[in-house]
């Protein structure tokens, strides 16, 4: 089912780690949600995995890419 707004201002998501992996269909899914603004809300720490940080960087700032820009620097 289509349950994809159209263009809402600001996206929260809780339990935000639950999308730590890009590979996975919540990822995919909510990463279609063309939106300004995201948040995310977890209570889990990211430990020792900087993809899993990259991914919900990505996720939350999907146009900036800033890990992509800190590692050029």
């Amino acid at each position: 089912p289509n349950i994809i707004l159209n263009n809402p201002d600001l996206l929260i998501l809780d339990e935000g780690h639950a999308i730590k992996n890009c590979e996975t269909i919540s990822f995919k899914t909510l990463n279609e949600i063309k939106t300004r603004r995201r948040i995310i809300l977890t209570g889990t720490p990211i430990i020792n995995s900087l993809i899993e940080y990259k991914n919900l960087i990505d996720f939350i700032k999907p146009f900036g890419h800033l890990f992509m820009i800190l590692t050029s620097m």
